[in-house]
């Protein structure tokens, strides 16, 4: 007596799934266009939203993924600086993008952090810097004289030495020119003594391009991109 193989489980589950198109396309096809619309929206609403939940999704990710990729931040800074247009930051991000390593993915980002007298806004913001400080997402503050000691007090920076020591390694006529000429103290919270925390890039070319009063670079205190911040540092003095 042959023996039977018994079919899998899935088979039988086809069978069901094809038995039920077979009778609902059956139904279909006896009703008129308006019974069809109220039968599918009827019975199969939830199923139309979901398909169309999953083609958005895996259209986004794919666009998000291959065609148009959301750029990282290769570089994240901190506006403190004086008043500006809204096209001015747009721009300095632009300038300083050059350093990045893949323009498709990565760009230097600057946001405006300055307060804006208005309660809400100006809570918004202290909120989202705090956030942003905490997951170690900042990397500079580009501020004024007023600034950059407000930062200093609030303990968000950190002295300037290992920012030097990459300045150092890739630009030493630079990292001369800045000893020199372009070192800033002030006190960090919590220390006793006064300490380097900042260069001041008033007069560098290209703060003198977009027309800056007064400019301090500082290195926010838990970055760990230094490098970056010295490949920055190294643009403000490109002619």
């Amino acid at each position: 007596m042959p023996c039977r193989v018994p079919l899998p489980r899935w088979v039988g589950r086809i069978d069901i799934v094809k038995n039920f198109f077979k009778t609902e396309w059956a139904k279909l096809r006896e009703m008129s266009f308006a019974e069809k619309r109220w039968y599918i929206w009827t019975y199969y609403k939830i199923g139309i939203f979901v398909a169309a939940l999953l083609i958005f999704a895996v259209g986004y990710f794919i666009n998000i993924r291959f065609i148009n990729p959301r750029q990282s931040e290769y570089l994240y800074v901190i506006w403190l600086g004086e008043p500006v247009a809204l096209n001015t930051l747009p721009e300095l991000e632009e300038q300083l993008s050059v350093i990045v390593n893949d323009p498709v993915r990565e760009a230097v980002f600057i946001s405006n952090f300055l307060q804006t007298g208005n309660p809400q806004m100006d809570m918004a913001l202290q909120t989202r810097f705090i956030a942003l400080l905490q997951i170690g997402a900042l990397d500079i503050f580009l501020t004024t004289r007023e600034g950059l000691d407000e930062v200093a007090e609030a303990g968000w920076i950190r002295p300037i030495c290992e920012l030097m020591e990459a300045v150092a390694d890739i630009a030493p006529e630079l990292y001369t020119m800045l000893r020199d000429e372009r070192i800033i103290t002030a006190y960090i919270a919590e220390n006793e003594h006064a300490s380097e925390v900042a260069i001041s890039l008033t007069g560098s070319p290209l703060v003198d391009a977009f027309g800056f009063d007064e400019l301090y670079l500082s290195v926010v205190v838990n970055t760990t991109r230094i490098d970056s911040v010295a490949k920055a540092l190294e643009v403000f003095w490109n002619e």
